[in-house]
């Protein structure tokens, strides 16, 4: 799939502030929606450990229905 996307810095209402999230967003004709995200959690849930940890996600429901959107519009069809 060729999809459009663009990586924005995102908040993570879970972890504190310090830490850093991005998500993945499609936007195309008003639809607007996170496919993926990653998080660097650092040692935020490995203090103990001394461990640094992060995390990836991908939404395959959303990329699906990203490309849902782009197949139709391909076609001249608009939902």
């Amino acid at each position: 799939l060729k999809i459009k996307c663009e990586w924005r810095i995102a908040d993570d209402s879970f972890i504190d502030s310090d830490q850093k999230k991005e998500e993945l967003i499609f936007n195309k004709e008003g639809k607007k929606f996170s496919i993926a995200s990653g998080n660097v959690h650092g040692d935020f849930f490995t203090k103990r450990k001394d461990i640094f940890s992060c995390c990836f996600g991908i939404g395959i429901e959303r990329l699906f229905l990203a490309g849902e959107i782009l197949e139709k519009e391909r076609h001249g069809r608009k939902k």
